[in-house]
């Protein structure tokens, strides 16, 4: 039996459909298994790079001048190399190769971490610093309760 040209596009249409479908839900599954591979990574403290870097910088607010540090990190970029293709579509400014990430960080008079606004938090503020804790933020020896760490 012989189908109508009529008949043989609707074949080839459904065919289409089932294809996109089947990739739709292939694309799906590889975003989920991307999305999950990049939290794990992105909540290990040891996947991440840490740089400080002294600096003065104005408020947003008034014109008034801080002295501090702008403190940023980024994913290893091993890992992003490696994870290049698979991370494409996770929709995270953290898998940008060669980007630091970071926000301006000051010290008041009252030994309180503070920052300027406007970046990518970095450090948990406003808290107590004391003044060994300022020298090891400067060092990069970051204590774990300065650390922000929005998980996902």
């Amino acid at each position: 039996m012989t189908l109508t040209n009529a008949e043989q596009i609707k074949k080839y249409q459904d065919l289409i459909i089932k294809i996109q479908a089947e990739e739709r839900e292939l694309t799906e599954k590889q975003q989920k298994i991307a999305n999950l591979k990049f939290k794990e990574v992105r909540n290990n403290p040891d996947n991440w790079e840490w740089r400080v870097i002294p600096t003065t910088e104005s408020s947003f607010m008034n014109d008034t001048k801080y002295n501090g540090i702008r403190v940023e990190k980024r994913i290893k970029q091993q890992i992003l190399k490696d994870n290049l293709e698979e991370f494409r579509c996770v929709g995270s400014d953290f898998t940008q190769l060669d980007r630091w990430f970071g926000m301006f960080y000051y010290r008041t008079e009252e030994n309180i971490l503070h920052s300027t606004g406007g970046g990518y938090y970095t450090l948990n503020s406003p808290m107590l610093c004391n003044d060994q804790e300022w020298q090891d933020i400067l060092m990069l020896k970051i204590a774990n309760k300065y650390i922000y760490n929005n998980k996902f």
